[in-house]
């Protein structure tokens, strides 16, 4: 309905019908947007959610990857640490938090120097603190 249609029908005394015609529209419009926005709000919901699991994958992917060089590291650090398996993964996870590299990365460092050039320094002072700090918890 045009604008000139509503401004007739309100000089001509039929404004029940015609209001009520105009609001009926109005709502199926309303109606119509809100299916819409509902829509595309369901679309984007189901994009982030798809999103969010792909990025999962590739974490539990990722892990997969790098588990059994952590656990080698880990195997490193309870030979020449003396301790536990949970002792050497806090060690492994102290490291990394005092030298802010990921642990994936810390645990490739470690089981590289068994063959290659040792730990750059603040690695390997990192890593007698973390163990340091192992051994003071113990008593």
């Amino acid at each position: 309905m045009r604008m000139q249609e509503v401004e007739t029908i309100g000089t001509q005394g039929g404004t029940d019908a015609a209001s009520q015609e105009l609001s009926d529209e109005w709502q199926a419009s309303d109606a119509a947007q809100y299916r819409a926005v509902g829509s595309l709000l369901e679309g984007q919901t189901a994009s982030r959610q798809t999103e969010d699991l792909r990025h999962e994958v590739d974490g539990l992917r990722q892990a997969l990857r790098t588990h059994p060089l952590i656990d080698t590291a880990r195997g490193i650090v309870m030979a020449t640490g003396s301790c536990s398996e949970e002792e050497a993964w806090q060690v492994l996870v102290d490291v990394s938090q005092c030298t802010n590299i990921k642990l994936r990365e810390i645990a490739q460092r470690l089981v590289d120097s068994i063959t290659g050039p040792p730990p750059s320094r603040p690695i390997k002072l990192a890593f007698q603190a973390a163990l340091d700090r192992m051994r003071a918890g113990r008593t």
